[in-house]
């Protein structure tokens, strides 16, 4: 089954609203792995819980966030990472 995408190309002005109420409902700002803010899981959460059809979790926004950050390094490798996501790197290797 090919994903449905619709509403993947809406201005991010339709979606900034939804991103905002979703941010303030739904997103604990306790812990986020680097890189990844409250409004890049409430924008993922616009953009992937049409496609997936249901809520997603936290950790499944996280999860979309991380292999989209990894498919651009393989695609980009020339893209440094900050001083933050490396220490947070080498805390998860330990």
């Amino acid at each position: 089954m090919v994903p449905s995408t619709a509403g993947l190309c809406a201005a991010p002005a339709a979606r900034s609203a939804f991103a905002q109420d979703r941010v303030a409902r739904t997103v604990s700002t306790s812990f986020f792995p680097p890189g990844i803010t409250p409004e890049a899981m409430a924008d993922t959460r616009a953009v992937w819980e049409p496609v997936y059809g249901h809520a997603l979790s936290d950790g499944d926004v996280i999860e979309i966030l991380t292999n989209v950050r990894q498919l651009l390094d393989v695609l980009r490798p020339s893209v440094p990472l900050t001083n933050e996501e490396r220490s947070y790197e080498k805390a998860q290797s330990e």
